[in-house]
């Protein structure tokens, strides 16, 4: 990015173009622009083109630098381009193990984590109970 005073020298000197080089460079920077554009369009298409291990293989190259930064915005920038999109978080639920209103204990989360939960309490604790809800 521009300091202002590069800024300032910038604009005076872009004012002070005649016509003629005012188009010249009116069409340099628009020319700049499509060529920056269609960079930026293979780059997407190319990463849209690869097998969801090389995209985290690309996520990896373009967003950490071993072992001290990750730089997750350029992370999930990586992931949209290529065509990632966010799935919903699943409903949560809450289950109280034991159901005997005593030594209750509170768990949430999903209905297949808690149903999991559920058979492998139930495998080790042979008068477990629990709460209708999910």
């Amino acid at each position: 990015m521009l300091k202002d005073t590069e800024l300032d020298e910038l604009a005076r000197a872009v004012a002070a173009l005649g016509d003629e080089d005012a188009g010249r460079l009116d069409e340099a920077v628009r020319e700049r622009r499509r060529a920056k554009a269609e960079v930026k369009a293979a780059r997407i298409a190319a990463l849209r083109a690869m097998d969801d291990h090389a995209v985290i293989d690309e996520v990896m190259r373009e967003s950490v630098e071993y072992p001290k930064r990750w730089e997750s915005e350029v992370a999930l920038k990586v992931l949209r381009d290529a065509g990632f999109v966010r799935q919903p978080a699943e409903t949560t639920v809450t289950f109280l193990f034991p159901w005997d209103g005593e030594n209750a204990v509170t768990v949430s989360g999903s209905k297949d984590d808690l149903d999991l939960l559920q058979v492998i309490l139930a495998a080790r604790i042979s008068d477990l109970r629990s709460s209708k809800g999910a």
